[in-house]
């Protein structure tokens, strides 16, 4: 079966990329239907994917997107699927999605007013791609042994309150809409950027998934400076 693995990012200046983006405002409910997220065209998103057009990155196509929860209840998400690609040496494209805000600002507080009061919960292991201190909280994971200590499990199920949801009613459907041959979610992750701690992570491939998924908790913009970033492999 081929696993999807979910990477949540969160700490002040945060530069790792991700689906939720601040300037949407708050989305508006619908009753019976859900929440619209949908981006406009003063949105900084939108600015992006049109000026983005270059020789090594292009955008395919901006749309509007609706998701169902995959259990046939609960409610719906709509907002905006900005689609991309990067050309790599030789003949060879990465594609590439973002969704702004397919994580809701209440939901990313909440996550991060509990890792604030555990902050020496986070794992402080090396790095297997720069050697660096991990800085990581396993959520849940098929094989990582950090996924199953005793002493974090009330942690974990906390955390696993509130992310759980956001996987099955958004994450899931767009993946197994997008990658029809993905399987289940195999590991969650939230990873930790501070002053003074980790600020970078090296480009590297996540061999072990079929699809990554990476979503900052905080609002870019007004958190943090920088946000979603792609490169092509030749240095650019």
């Amino acid at each position: 079966m081929k696993q999807v693995g979910v990477r949540q990012a969160h700490g002040s200046h945060n530069s790792r990329g991700g689906c939720y983006h601040s300037g949407c405002g708050h989305p508006s409910e619908h009753p019976g239907k859900g929440f619209d997220h949908r981006i406009q065209q003063s949105h900084p998103l939108s600015t992006w994917s049109q000026d983005l057009n270059r020789s090594h990155v292009a955008i395919k196509g901006v749309r509007d997107v609706e998701l169902k929860p995959e259990a046939g209840w609960g409610p719906a998400w709509k907002g905006t699927h900005i689609s991309g690609s990067v050309q790599w040496p030789v003949v060879w494209y990465a594609n590439f999605n973002v969704l702004p805000s397919l994580v809701r600002p209440d939901e990313a507080e909440a996550m991060k007013r509990i890792l604030e009061q555990v902050p020496d919960d986070f794992d402080e292991d090396r790095d297997g791609v720069d050697k660096m201190i991990t800085y990581e909280f396993i959520i849940m994971s098929a094989g990582a042994v950090k996924a199953t200590d005793p002493h974090r499990e009330d942690l974990r199920k906390r955390l696993w309150v509130i992310t759980q949801p956001i996987i099955a009613e958004r994450i899931a459907p767009f993946v197994h809409m997008r990658y029809p041959k993905a399987g289940a979610v195999c590991h969650a992750m939230i990873r930790r950027y501070l002053d003074r701690e980790r600020r970078t992570h090296n480009t590297h491939w996540d061999i072990p998934s079929f699809v990554s998924v990476v979503v900052s908790l905080d609002a870019a913009g007004r958190e943090f400076s920088g946000g979603f970033f792609v490169t092509t492999g030749t240095g650019l």
